[in-house]
């Protein structure tokens, strides 16, 4: 890894990989440094597209209600965001807001602003739908209208979610105690996974829970323990940590809802976002494996530090590739491996650069 993603892999993370011994630590602590490791576990496979991406704060500037151009709908292929515009292969579009994050739903685009404050762009139109977003990205179902954020503002933290079609918004209160001390985030309790075809997924102190978005109906998964830490979700399949006893990270694997392995970890590798057709996975470095016959298929990226991250279709995927204080952004076909440069020589700044995110790796899916 080059010194760029280092430096701006530490900024994301903020806390060592190595494993943590927890039978040395008190239970507030214990919770809150799996939190943390959870959050670095959520952004391992991506690391250093986030470096470059989602996680990085940009101050706000004074018109935030002046837009000056939008899509009328979410642009096909690749898209970035520099600063409050996003970007195309072939265009350019005033958000009228700075970007923290922001994720593709059917027909647009949700954006989270450095304040929390998160606005939806859909037919050519910016609305506010929601405030007091604590954590620095949004989940979505690119097949959807659905997104999703922990509200942070009142006393008690919610899990929100917001049809931007219908304007429906549902709201459950975080499960988890009491923060304790001062320096303890909900984060470290709580972590809002994604959203799947009308479900959205989370993770509390029950466990991973599926709530139907329609009926409000509510499954727990699976209890806390040392299989609890969930990633990302598409078409019924979740990406899982798997830890030693004492909490080290081992790798992850996909299961079914039912927990059932289908794709079994290998270690030192990690998954990040399943495909819309549930027929592949991102994984470390320029390679997606095949979920049925465990197959890799690398990617032709030339150069190092290279990394897909999102799913444009069911066998297209975005990827990106280090180049000096750059990056360049492709789209490639898995099967054939054949990738083609969408942007080439992206400036990486400090941080204002922003491609699509959801709870996936920090993620992108």
């Amino acid at each position: 890894m080059t010194e760029m993603l280092r430096t701006q892999l530490e900024r994301v993370a903020d806390r060592d990989f190595a494993a943590i011994d927890l039978d040395a630590i008190t239970l507030a602590g214990d919770r809150r440094i799996r939190g943390r490791r959870r959050g670095v576990f959520a952004g391992a496979v991506v690391a250093l597209v986030l470096a470059c991406a989602a996680t990085a704060l940009v101050a706000g500037r004074g018109d935030d209600d002046q837009v000056v151009d939008l899509p009328d709908g979410a642009p096909a292929g690749l898209t970035w965001v520099v600063g409050d515009t996003l970007y195309t292969a072939t265009a350019s579009f005033d958000l009228g807001h700075r970007v923290q994050a922001y994720v593709r739903v059917d027909g647009g685009y949700a954006v989270l602003t450095p304040d929390g404050e998160v606005y939806s762009y859909v037919d050519g139109q910016v609305r506010r739908v929601g405030e007091g977003a604590g954590q620095t990205f949004l989940v979505s179902d690119a097949e959807d209208s659905w997104v999703g954020w922990i509200d942070e503002s009142g006393a008690t933290p919610a899990f929100v979610a917001h049809d931007l079609v219908s304007g429906r918004t549902t709201r459950q209160d975080v499960q988890a105690d009491a923060r304790g001390e001062e320096d303890e985030s909900i984060t470290d309790v709580a972590w809002f996974v994604g959203i799947d075809g009308g479900t959205a997924y989370w993770s509390d102190l029950r466990g991973t829970v599926a709530v139907d978005l329609e009926s409000g109906a509510t499954t727990v998964l699976s209890g806390p323990g040392a299989k609890r830490w969930v990633s990302g979700v598409k078409d019924g399949l979740l990406v899982r940590l798997v830890e030693t006893a004492s909490g080290g990270d081992l790798g992850s694997e996909v299961v079914d809802r039912d927990g059932k392995v289908v794709l079994p970890f290998e270690k030192g590798r990690y998954f990040g976002a399943v495909s819309p057709s549930g027929r592949w996975v991102t994984s470390d470095g320029p390679v997606v494996v095949e979920l049925a016959s465990g197959k890799s298929f690398p990617l032709q990226i030339q150069g190092t530090d290279a990394l897909a991250y999102e799913w444009l279709d069911r066998d297209t995927v975005a990827a990106f590739r280090e180049d000096g204080d750059a990056v360049d952004l492709l789209t490639c076909e898995v099967e054939t491996g054949e990738c083609a440069v969408v942007a080439e020589g992206v400036p990486v700044g400090d941080g204002d650069l922003v491609v699509p995110g959801s709870s996936g790796f920090y993620g992108f899916g």
